[in-house]
């Protein structure tokens, strides 16, 4: 837990301190992804503190699942606006640009001991829903597009 928050403050700190190399990097698909593992590393460390602690389990719970939110739908955003440039290739989809959609069901493993069952079951079928439509896109990309 404690490696994942010096990692959550130092990307913190990169964007005060960086900002526009974070921007070119928030508007990258592939480079985004590390912040939707982020976000989703925060999601499995809350669930795992429910039996040490349930009011901080549930404030990091909380911090995470909005976050981890915020980060599925600027990514699902960018991939229908002109976030990510003009040209939409399936060469930009590759596996780890899935990360933050598919683990909205990962919401669920702390929502459910603390109490929040429409949250899961909401979270789980957003996920579940992204996976069913996703995982057909990134087979048609590695069995038919040569990379660039």
């Amino acid at each position: 837990m404690l490696t994942l928050l010096l990692l959550v403050c130092a990307y913190a700190l990169k964007m005060l301190l960086l900002w526009q190399l974070c921007r070119t990097e928030l508007r990258d698909p592939h480079a985004f992804s590390l912040l939707a593992g982020l976000t989703a590393g925060m999601l499995l460390i809350s669930a795992g503190c429910v039996d040490i602690n349930v009011v901080m389990a549930e404030v990091f719970w909380w911090i995470s699942c909005a976050a981890h939110s915020l980060v599925v739908i600027v990514l699902i955003s960018g991939y229908f606006c002109e976030i990510y440039g003009g040209e939409r290739h399936l060469s930009w989809l590759v596996p780890s640009s899935f990360i933050a959609p598919i683990c909205m069901a990962l919401i669920p493993l702390g929502a459910g001991p603390l109490g929040y069952t429409q949250v899961a079951w909401m979270s789980w079928g957003v996920g579940a829903f992204f996976f069913v439509v996703l995982y057909p896109l990134i087979f048609l990309r590695v069995a038919f597009v040569l990379p660039r």
